[in-house]
C-alpha cells in the first residue's frame, strides 16, 4: 500500500459481543447492520456470522436486518419491531450503532419487554449517551480519540521520514460490558 492507514478491528469487535451473549446463554442473537455500502457494515456482518459459526449456531438471514444511522428512527423501529416479531423471536440484538441501540431499547420497552431481562442489547461505538439510558448500554467501544491521536502521531512521522515503509494498523474494539445484557431467557415465540 502506498498510505498508512488505521483501521478499527470491526470484526473481532463483533466476535467479542457475540461470544459474550453465547457465554450468557443466547442462542437466538439479531444484528441490525449499518449502511450495506460501507466497509464496517461488512466487517461487522461478517463478525457477527464468524461469531455464530464457531459457537455452532445457524446464520439466520432474517434475524439480519438494516438499521443503521439511514434509518435511525422510524427505520430503527421498524426493523426492531419486525424482529420481535419472528419466532423464535430474538434473546439478543446486535445494533449498528448506541444510536440505533437506543432507539431498539424504546422500541422494546414500548412493546412492553424489558431490558435486559427479555431481550438484551449491544450497540456499536461507545457514545456519551450509553451511561443515560435507561438500562445503560452495553457497547463495542470504537477508540476514535486513540485513533485520532494516532492519525496525527502517523502524519507526523511520515512528515518527518517520507520515505519510511507504510504502517497499516488496527485499532482493537473492546466490548464495554453494562446494563443493557444479562442471561438469556428461554426463547420464546413472539406474540
Amino acid at each position: 500500500k502506498r498510505f498508512d492507514y488505521l483501521n478499527f478491528d470491526n470484526v473481532a469487535g463483533i466476535v467479542e459481543a457475540v461470544d459474550y451473549l453465547v457465554g450468557l446463554g443466547h442462542r437466538h442473537i439479531a444484528h441490525l447492520t449499518g449502511a450495506p455500502a460501507k466497509k464496517s457494515t461488512a466487517e461487522r456482518v461478517e463478525g457477527y456470522k464468524m461469531g455464530l459459526a464457531r459457537h455452532g449456531i445457524a446464520f439466520r438471514l432474517d434475524y439480519l436486518r438494516p438499521g443503521g444511522l439511514e434509518t435511525a428512527g422510524q427505520g430503527a423501529e421498524t426493523a426492531c419491531l419486525e424482529l420481535l416479531a419472528l419466532t423464535p423471536r430474538p434473546t439478543a440484538i446486535i445494533t449498528a450503532t448506541d444510536i440505533v441501540g437506543a432507539y431498539v431499547l424504546r422500541t422494546i420497552q414500548r412493546a412492553g419487554l424489558r431490558v435486559p431481562e427479555d431481550i438484551s442489547v449491544i450497540g456499536v461505538d461507545d457514545q456519551p449517551l450509553c451511561t443515560y439510558l435507561n438500562p445503560a448500554l452495553t457497547t463495542v467501544r470504537m477508540p476514535i480519540v486513540e485513533a485520532g491521536k494516532l492519525g496525527i502521531e502517523l502524519l507526523l512521522e511520515r512528515l518527518a521520514a517520507p520515505g519510511q515503509p507504510t504502517r497499516q494498523l488496527t485499532m482493537p474494539c473492546p466490548l464495554i460490558v453494562r446494563e443493557s445484557t444479562s442471561q438469556a431467557v428461554e426463547a420464546v415465540p413472539a406474540g
